[in-house]
């Protein structure tokens, strides 16, 4: 079942591609305070599920971070601001420009350092055997 029929109640129905013009990303309720839009909600079979992502500015800098866990790998790409990064033990800051790609089944999680920050995401996940796009 796609991270879509779950949200929707529709299964997704274009097979070639899907396009989403700026701000109709389809709203998703994940983490307190941050703001998720699916970028590919209506494409069938996608190995990946892509994400615009607004993250709050953490008004405590030393909270800790806390951590999440899913199948496969994730990269992170900031478009705007400072996004602090905690991957298991590991901090990492990054700023605009910055990416980062890890395996998503380890710790991880995210705030965002000196006013909010807006980052793409995106969930790659483990290809089906006989993985056909037709």
């Amino acid at each position: 079942m796609d991270i879509v029929d779950l949200l929707t109640g529709e299964s997704p129905k274009l097979q070639n591609y899907s396009l989403t013009k700026a701000g109709e990303g389809l709203p998703i309720e994940r983490r307190e305070g941050f703001k998720y839009y699916h970028l590919a909600g209506h494409l069938k079979n996608k190995l990946c599920e892509p994400f615009l992502v607004c993250a709050p500015c953490e008004n405590d800098p030393d909270k800790e971070i806390t951590l999440s866990r899913h199948e496969g790998q994730e990269f992170n790409y900031v478009m705007k601001g400072q996004l602090k990064l905690r991957i298991e033990n590991n901090i990492e800051i990054l700023g605009e420009g910055d990416s980062v790609i890890y395996d998503s089944g380890k710790g991880h999680g995210m705030t965002a350092l000196n006013g909010d920050c807006i980052f793409l995401a995106v969930v790659l996940k483990k290809a089906k055997e006989g993985y056909t796009n037709a």
